[in-house]
């Protein structure tokens, strides 16, 4: 490699300089942009995680509030409705066995 080098004639040489500059000062910015963004882009899905997170453990306490109220409002099912919910729900999985497999 040395001897291809030594073999160029000096304006070749200071050809070669100038385009290898080019190349690494033209690549060196990107690269930095590229970790700048990447981190900026890690922090700001980090802080969107945790603000998911809060949201969804607020939601899933509201969910069981309501669920206890509602418990507590609605009487328990008696024997005819429970029949009748029965066999809706045999009738719906003869009809769309995908969305409700038999037991």
């Amino acid at each position: 490699m040395m001897q291809a080098w030594k073999a160029l004639t000096g304006e070749q040489r200071y050809l070669w300089k100038i385009v290898g500059g080019i190349f690494l000062f033209g690549h060196g910015p990107k690269l930095a942009y590229f970790h700048y963004v990447s981190e900026v882009t890690k922090d700001a899905l980090a802080a969107s995680h945790l603000a998911a997170v809060k949201h969804s453990e607020e939601t899933d306490r509201f969910a069981k509030k309501l669920s206890v109220e509602h418990s507590r409002r609605v009487p328990p099912l008696t024997t005819v409705q429970k029949e009748q919910l029965r066999r809706y729900l045999s009738l719906r999985r003869t009809h769309r066995p995908d969305l409700h497999p038999p037991e």
